[in-house]
């Protein structure tokens, strides 16, 4: 599946999807923003058709015919001519200038929109326990715990790109920050230890008022 789209694999019916491999695309597509972004490139056309995969599905951000290259302190206006409906951020289409920090958060809209519709297979707003629901049902058993905080990780991403406020959309570094997998297993660890404590407690605190052999109530 040399260079095919995103948008052909995901139609492919023949394989079960695999979480590993859409944690993987959804990682490879962040890296690669962030890679244009550090380079001060803005996309302003991504979408599911401009991602190909190569041979072991890492994603390449390809079409660059709307690319533009912003540096400190340059603003420019955008007519709304351009851009994908459904991928592009509302304010595009203002006819608004758009300043050097706020041109990238652009992009980040369009990716939110990406990482939400390959979770869900659509686009649109998702509850993140409802996404987390229906994939935990798919995944392996023996991952699941750092799994589920990955599609947790994900949804909750792609909803906070996608917020309209372009201010509220976090940056690629961020983003790939949290899609660390170190950061994963640290929360997972730490949600781990916190449920077993709470275990512990209410134990502790049923055995208090278990009665004991000699039918009194055990006390510490």
């Amino acid at each position: 599946m040399k260079n095919s789209s995103w948008l052909m694999y995901t139609k492919d019916t023949s394989h079960r999807p695999k979480w590993t491999d859409h944690f993987q695309i959804i990682t490879g597509i962040c890296q690669g923003l962030h890679h244009l972004h550090q380079h001060n490139i803005v996309h302003l056309d991504l979408k599911p058709a401009n991602i190909l995969l190569d041979a072991n599905l890492v994603p390449k951000i390809a079409d660059f015919g709307l690319s533009r290259c912003f540096k400190e302190m340059q603003s420019r206006v955008f007519t709304g001519k351009g851009g994908t409906i459904g991928y592009t951020a509302p304010e595009f289409f203002d006819s608004t200038e758009i300043r050097y920090r706020h041109s990238y958060r652009l992009d980040i809209y369009s990716l939110g929109v990406i990482i939400i519709e390959i979770l869900t297979g659509k686009k649109g707003y998702h509850d993140v326990d409802k996404v987390v629901e229906s994939w935990s049902k798919m995944l392996d058993i023996s991952q699941s715990d750092v799994q589920v905080e990955q599609v947790r990780v994900c949804a909750e991403i792609g909803l906070k790109c996608t917020d309209f406020n372009p201010a509220n959309r976090p940056d690629t570094k961020h983003i790939i920050s949290r899609l660390d997998e170190r950061e994963i297993v640290d929360i997972c660890i730490k949600t781990s230890m916190i449920t077993s404590q709470k275990v512990k407690n209410a134990s502790n605190e049923l055995h208090k008022d278990t009665p004991n052999a000699s039918g009194e109530t055990s006390s510490e």
